[in-house]
């Protein structure tokens, strides 16, 4: 039996929606939930919206069961012994891993990069930004974030994704069809690169959004457009501002390697400064 353990995101409904169209389907499914709450099966909800970019939406209207999961502790022994694999796409926290290979049960998750490179909790962002290429990787789950012992890779083509919102979906897609072809042909794990130093893929800061001249404006255009459900601004040093709305014309030059781009000036004075 095979569960899924998510979160609430697009990276993790499109994820489920593939690898069910792909024949996979889990018999149940693990929502994070941000605060302490008792282990109970999640009600339906009401209103259900068409293309069901909500894991809640999508599992009830198959009919699988969810449950919203704030502490492995709350999750009861006899329950988790009835599956033999667990897949994870985006669940925030660590799961216990000893205490599922001690019962048996197969742990995957299903990471958005090459790893090693960009382990963490946001590596589509580096990605985006053009720091490394655009992957999948699935690996067994050990006691860390993100280091256990790889099972395949796969490159992500981004030809013609012209927003974040395509870029987080062409991430699942690949992950679920690599997802789905190791179920169907295991792969013998193998232990991760040593590296002395791994990129980490924190939750960026403002000084991630930093756009520079030694870019070119196809990269500086890019990032822009991978990253806009973000609604963050851009700071360009030369002209110490923060812009948004990128492109041909704004009042703000923006040098490139290449040539310069414009921005408008973005005037919310709450953003933090680099």
């Amino acid at each position: 039996m095979l569960l899924a353990v998510v979160m609430e995101c697009l990276f993790s409904a499109t994820f489920l929606q593939n690898i069910c169209q792909l024949g996979v389907r889990p018999d149940a499914v693990f929502i994070a939930h941000p605060q302490s709450i008792p282990f109970e099966k999640t009600a339906p909800r009401i209103n259900l919206i068409a293309d069901g970019t909500r894991v809640d939406e999508y599992t009830h209207r198959l009919g699988l069961p969810l449950y919203r999961v704030y502490s492995w502790s709350a999750v009861p022994e006899q329950y988790l012994e009835q599956f033999d694999t667990i897949v994870v796409a985006c669940f925030p926290r660590k799961l216990p891993a000893h205490r599922l290979k001690r019962r048996g049960i197969r742990a995957w998750n299903v990471h958005p990069s090459a790893l090693p490179e960009l382990r963490g909790p946001d590596p589509l962002f580096y990605t985006a930004r053009g720091d490394a290429p655009a992957a999948v990787t699935i690996h067994e789950i050990d006691a860390q974030y993100d280091t256990g012992p790889l099972l395949n890779s796969v490159s992500v083509h981004t030809q013609g994704v012209c927003d974040e919102h395509g870029y987080i979906a062409a991430h699942a897609i690949h992950a679920a069809a690599l997802y789905c072809q190791l179920v169907g042909q295991p792969a013998q794990p193998t232990p991760q690169p040593e590296r002395i130093v791994s990129s980490w893929a924190s939750y960026p800061n403002a000084a991630d959004y930093t756009l520079s001249e030694t870019w070119s404006m196809t990269r500086t255009l890019r990032f822009v457009a991978l990253t806009n459900l973000r609604a963050h601004p851009y700071w360009v040093p030369t002209a110490h501002a923060w812009v948004h709305r990128i492109g041909e014309s704004g009042e703000i030059q923006i040098p490139c390697a290449d040539g310069v781009l414009y921005g408008t000036r973005w005037h919310n004075v709450s953003t933090a400064q680099v």
